[in-house]
C-alpha cells in the first residue's frame, strides 16, 4: 500500500511539474504565430479563410466558468460538444482524405466564441489518429487515454477576431502525421485560467480537399529578388566563359 501511495504522489508531482513548465503564449495580432512540435498556429485576419471551402467538424464549449472539452465524433453529446452530431452536422467524424494539404500541411481553422473580441485560453490541443472509426463513448475515451500523435506543449491565449463564423486561428499539422485512411480526432480544452470559455461556442473546421489543390505559395518580394539576382549572376558567368 505504501508503494502505491508513493507512486501516485510521484505521478502528481510529475504532472504538476509538466504543467508548471508550459509556456503561456499570447496569439493576439494578425500574423502572430508559434511553432509547436512541428505544427504551426497562426492568427489570421477576420474572414481570412483563404481560398477553398472550410467544413466544420467540432462545435463545443461556451458559457463555462471552468474548462470546456471538445472532441469531434459522430456520437451525440460527448464531452461538451454541441448537438446534433453526425454526418453532415457541425460535429462529426472526418478522415485524412477529406482534408486539403497545403505546402506539406493539413490545414485546420479555429473559431473562438468569446464576446467582444476577447481572449480565450486554449489549455491543450491533442491530435489522435485511428485506423478505425470510434462508435461508442468507451472507444472515444480509450482514444483520449492513449498517446496523441501530436499535442501542444504550450498554453495559448487566442484573440476572438469577430464573433462566430469568422476564422481566428489556423492550425497547420505536418502531412506525415496523418494518412488518408486515418480517422482524425482533435481534442481541445478551452477556458479556465486566465481566460474563461464564456462565449457561445467554439468551433474547429478543416479546409476541404478538392480535385485541384491550391496553388503553391508565392515567394515574397525579398525571395524573388534574391532568385533573380542568382539567375543574373549565372547568366553573366556563362557569357564570360563563352567569350573567353
Amino acid at each position: 500500500m505504501k508503494y502505491k501511495i508513493l507512486t501516485l504522489a510521484a505521478g502528481l508531482v510529475a504532472a504538476s511539474s509538466l504543467s508548471a513548465s508550459a509556456a503561456i503564449i499570447d496569439l493576439v495580432n494578425v500574423g502572430d504565430s508559434a511553432n509547436d512540435g512541428g505544427a504551426i498556429l497562426t492568427i489570421t485576419a477576420p474572414g481570412g479563410t483563404g481560398s477553398g471551402s472550410f467544413g466544420s467538424f467540432d462545435r463545443f464549449g461556451g458559457n463555462h466558468s471552468g474548462l470546456s472539452q471538445g472532441m469531434n465524433t459522430d456520437l451525440d453529446k460527448y464531452l461538451d460538444n454541441k448537438p446534433p452530431a453526425g454526418p453532415g452536422q457541425f460535429t462529426r467524424d472526418i478522415q485524412g482524405s477529406a482534408v486539403q494539404v497545403v505546402d506539406g500541411f493539413y490545414l485546420f481553422r479555429f473559431d473562438g466564441g468569446n464576446p467582444g473580441n476577447g481572449l480565450l485560453t486554449l489549455q491543450t490541443i491533442k491530435l489522435f489518429v485511428s485506423g478505425t472509426q470510434a462508435t461508442s463513448f468507451a472507444q472515444l475515451d480509450a482514444i483520449r487515454a492513449g498517446a496523441p500523435t501530436w499535442q501542444t506543449s504550450n498554453i495559448y491565449n487566442v484573440k476572438n477576431q469577430s464573433g462566430n463564423g469568422i476564422a481566428d486561428m489556423f492550425l497547420q499539422i505536418p502531412q506525415n502525421l496523418i494518412g488518408d485512411s486515418d480517422y482524425i480526432y482533435l481534442y481541445t480544452e478551452s477556458g479556465g485560467e486566465p481566460y474563461a470559455d464564456a462565449g457561445t461556442y467554439n468551433e474547429w473546421a478543416f479546409l476541404e480537399r478538392t480535385s485541384t489543390p491550391p496553388p503553391p505559395s508565392v515567394p515574397d518580394a525579398g525571395a524573388t529578388m534574391m532568385l533573380l539576382g542568382m539567375g543574373l549572376v549565372a547568366v553573366e558567368g556563362l557569357r564570360r566563359k563563352l567569350s573567353a
